[in-house]
């Protein structure tokens, strides 16, 4: 018996003596979709995977040093097309984020791009407006370049389960000083995310802001997808339904309103996770796990009925998410195994019902 093509099971073992609940119905159930909506193509940009080679020229002397959230320095952003074409774009750059923003995280913050009214029409950045950069964090570590691959990864992967995710480009990205002569500083690794506002185009959808919400009005299938997601990968540092400390709703959630009085999760920001294990993070304490490659899973319990055909999803993607490890460029050897085991481990986690009950069943949250 098998719940997904790849599945690796020892059903064979066992299936004489499967008792009636949940965890026994993974046996034999069958994938099930998430919310979907009518989705369009998505932007020129984020249509392709292979890595896109750009410079930028900005002041990133006082980017780095002064760190606003506010207001934006003038640069460019330059690229060759793939008919050896050179494009030039004018936009504006500021930090953003908060923990990576701060000085004593990371010597080099998250940016965000602004790109201006006229100048990218015709090229691989039509339609763009905001875009989010994830950066290096550390300059002179050369391993920090893996943990922004990885973290690309944990979107890669979120977007072979669901269409309700945010595309992501990975970018070879130049990154060249004005305040210095234009000195080129370095050439690193990065990715684009794709805006919440294109997302909602795509999708059909909108963004909306709400001070809070319960676990009731989210969409069911889409939160546990999410929340499964979010096991895979070993992240806590989200919730669907509260903001960060006083915030507005959600922490590394967007909602998007798909229909009246139902919210779809998306979630962003999984530098945090244990697929990634960034040397700066540290597991949240609330939740008393020892590491961030310790996994705990926060879905709901009122969606417990839907866990069967979540997990199925997972198990039929299982190929398409090893391959993906195997082929990301950029990624060591050395990375690409850590985290081949710690899929294994994500995968051997629902391979029976006494295992299914210790990882999901029993932890899940009551609201």
């Amino acid at each position: 018996m098998s719940i997904g093509p790849g599945y690796r099971t020892r059903a064979s073992d066992h299936a004489g003596k499967c008792l009636a609940t949940l965890a026994c119905t993974l046996l034999t159930i069958s994938p099930v979709n998430t919310v979907s909506a009518q989705s369009q193509l998505p932007a020129p940009l984020f249509a392709a995977d292979d890595v896109l080679a750009l410079s930028i020229e900005a002041p990133f002397t006082t980017i780095r040093r002064d760190r606003s959230e506010t207001e934006y320095r003038d640069g460019i952003l330059r690229y060759s097309d793939s008919e050896g074409k050179q494009h030039s774009l004018p936009l504006g750059l500021r930090t953003r984020g908060e923990y990576r923003r701060r000085k004593d995280v990371c010597d080099f913050p998250p940016i965000r791009l602004n790109f201006r009214k006229n100048g990218n029409e015709a090229n691989v950045f039509a339609g763009q407006d905001r875009l989010k950069l994830v950066t290096h964090c550390k300059s002179g570590r050369g391993d920090y370049q893996q943990y922004v691959i990885k973290e690309y990864l944990a979107y890669r992967i979120l977007a072979t389960l669901t269409d309700n995710s945010f595309k992501t480009r990975l970018l070879r990205l130049t990154y060249i000083d004005t305040e210095k002569k234009k000195r080129q500083l370095y050439t690193k690794y990065a990715f684009l995310i794709e805006d919440k506002d294109e997302l909602a185009r795509r999708l059909g959808w909108k963004p909306e802001d709400v001070p809070r919400l319960e676990d009731e009005q989210l969409d069911r299938q889409q939160a546990n997808l999410v929340n499964v997601f979010e096991y895979l990968i070993g992240n806590t540092d989200f919730s669907m339904v509260l903001g960060a400390r006083d915030e507005p709703c959600c922490h590394n959630i967007v909602l998007y309103a798909a229909t009246p009085g139902t919210f779809v999760p998306v979630p962003y920001d999984f530098d945090l996770a244990g697929l990634v294990n960034a040397p700066y993070a540290t597991p949240n304490p609330k939740y008393k796990l020892k590491a961030v490659t310790q996994r705990l899973y926060r879905g709901f319990c009122r969606n417990n009925d839907l866990l069967p055909a979540t997990l199925a999803a997972f198990s039929e993607k299982e190929a398409e998410i090893r391959r993906l490890v195997e082929e990301i460029e950029g990624l060591s050897g050395y990375h690409k195994r850590r985290i081949t085991r710690f899929i294994d481990d994500f995968y051997e986690d629902f391979e029976n019902e006494r295992s299914i009950e210790k990882n999901f069943l029993r932890d899940c949250a009551t609201g």
